[in-house]
């Protein structure tokens, strides 16, 4: 199971790069559509996840199954804790596939959130 840490608040850009792990051959994500969602359960409902981002083509660079993840200060307005995470992606031909899934600590800053204002 992965872990991600992040801080409630910050904005962050990610580089996913998504491979089968049989082969180590990275998947085409070519007009894939990808999710990213932080849930406070994991049997949560989508209408009731924490955030849902979806990622849209054209990715950074599809055939070696790199997708950038950009979440906002608007985004990461989360209550400090550790969620549940995954990442899925439907591919051009209609397949859902998890990707990946785990825990995301979202960790309380130290200075005061408004000093971008």
């Amino acid at each position: 199971m992965a872990e991600i840490e992040v801080f409630a608040g910050d904005s962050f850009k990610k580089n996913l790069v998504f491979r089968l792990k049989t082969v180590l051959t990275a998947i085409d994500i070519t007009g894939c559509t990808i999710w990213f969602t932080i849930k406070e359960n994991e049997d949560d409902d989508d209408e009731d996840a924490l955030l849902q981002k979806k990622i849209d083509p054209p990715h950074s660079d599809p055939t070696n199954g790199t997708a950038l993840l950009n979440c906002s200060i608007t985004d990461m307005t989360i209550t400090p804790g550790t969620y549940y995470f995954d990442f899925q992606y439907l591919s051009s031909g209609g397949v859902l596939t998890t990707l990946t899934k785990g825990k995301i600590k979202i960790k309380q800053g130290i200075t005061d959130d408004n000093v971008a204002t």
